[in-house]
């Protein structure tokens, strides 16, 4: 298993944005290569992959997490079964854990003048301040273009974001429909001129 993954994520780098490639080479070099890397890929059964899950939460691990390498090797699987390595996906047999959505968290009102007082007057204020007023995500704020604001400034348009890939950086479309987004400024956020 651990020689085939590795296999896989070769062939999965030129299918996948850079930093969800990183983020399945992290899920199975952490989580199933330790646990699965010496299984032969014919010998690869269902309990095997339940016995991981379960494992990875009496752990610690998060629901969240096991569902992430769920998918990843589902995926992996599915393409050694066309590839003709196996007859059928073991992936597919094993139960996943049920997802929990994670209960949402408001920043505490002194934690955030904290924040911004440790960053006024460096390069961080205006994108610290930006994500603290809209929960919008690190790579959203740093991406923002004065083209994705209303003309009122009160108003950001989400429509790319910037992320790490490796030791490069670009901007990327959003993943999904509902990342792209128009996510509304506090009065107190619009600079005024």
């Amino acid at each position: 298993m651990g020689t085939y993954l590795g296999s896989w994520l070769d062939h999965a780098r030129a299918r996948v944005r850079a930093n969800t490639h990183d983020g399945y080479e992290a899920l199975i070099r952490l989580h199933a290569s330790p646990h699965l890397g010496p299984v032969l890929l014919t010998d690869l059964h269902p309990l095997l992959i339940q016995r991981l899950y379960t494992d990875l939460l009496a752990k610690g691990l998060s629901g969240g997490t096991v569902l992430n390498l769920r998918l990843v090797l589902t995926q992996a699987l599915a393409q050694a079964v066309r590839w003709g390595l196996i007859g059928a996906n073991p992936a597919g047999g094993a139960q996943p854990p049920r997802p929990t959505r994670p209960q949402i968290t408001l920043v505490d009102p002194s934690l955030a003048e904290r924040i911004l007082q440790a960053v006024k007057g460096t390069p961080f204020e205006v994108p610290a301040a930006v994500a603290i007023a809209t929960g919008m995500r690190r790579g959203e704020v740093l991406a923002l273009r004065w083209s994705d604001l209303d003309r009122d400034l009160s108003v950001a348009h989400v429509r790319r974001s910037l992320q790490c890939g490796g030791v490069r950086l670009c901007f990327e479309e959003p993943m999904t429909r509902r990342s792209r987004r128009a996510v509304a400024l506090p009065p107190s956020s619009s600079p005024t001129c």
